[in-house]
């Protein structure tokens, strides 16, 4: 299968919940767990927003001795199939949340995903849409491969391409960059 890993880090808190979109809950432990359309995961005050609808959520909870010593460790990913063909995945971090904020953060996401494709992600955060001439832009480029992006930005009937450098050396590539740009 091709995946996407969410989360690996230590279970110290014992379990997590996985939230559906009816509103239904799980509350999982140490084991393999398969998840077919989950709304939202919490697990150690990390909050995970699912926001296609479609994803196919795979977690496991184990204990991994080393001689005398063991460590519990958690996974979490997204399991696309063994050969996805133009699949998608939208997801996001609610850091230093509860459980409860998690669960109401899900139930109406401020999150507009403006465009997924092969080319571009774009995602608009509806509370801070900008409506001022000056507004911050963040991008980043995962691929490690582009020298530049150029981007178009359209405020009321005023248009601009804004050419953003992006980091090239090999510790800060893929780094996200952000910039202001000031229609003014």
């Amino acid at each position: 299968s091709v995946i996407t890993t969410v989360s690996q880090i230590n279970f110290d808190q014992g379990n997590y919940t996985i939230g559906f979109h009816n509103r239904t809950t799980q509350t999982l432990g140490f084991g393999t767990h398969d998840a077919e359309a989950p709304s939202w995961m919490y697990h150690d005050h990390i909050g995970y927003l699912f926001l296609n609808g479609n994803e196919v959520l795979r977690s496991n909870a184990q204990r991994i001795e080393h001689g005398q010593f063991y460590t519990d460790i958690f996974t979490a990913w997204l399991d696309h199939g063994s050969a996805p063909l133009h699949a998608s995945y939208a997801y996001a971090l609610l850091p230093n949340v509860n459980e409860e904020a998690t669960q109401r953060y899900a139930e109406d996401p401020p999150i507009e995903i403006l465009a997924q494709s092969s080319k571009i992600h774009a995602v608009c955060h509806k509370p801070s849409k900008v409506s001022e001439p000056h507004m911050e832009i963040s991008v980043a480029d995962p691929s490690q491969r582009l020298s530049e992006v150029t981007l178009w930005l359209t405020l009321g009937q005023q248009e601009r391409a804004v050419v953003v450098t992006l980091p090239d050396s090999d510790s800060n590539k893929g780094s996200t960059v952000t910039l202001s740009v000031d229609f003014s």
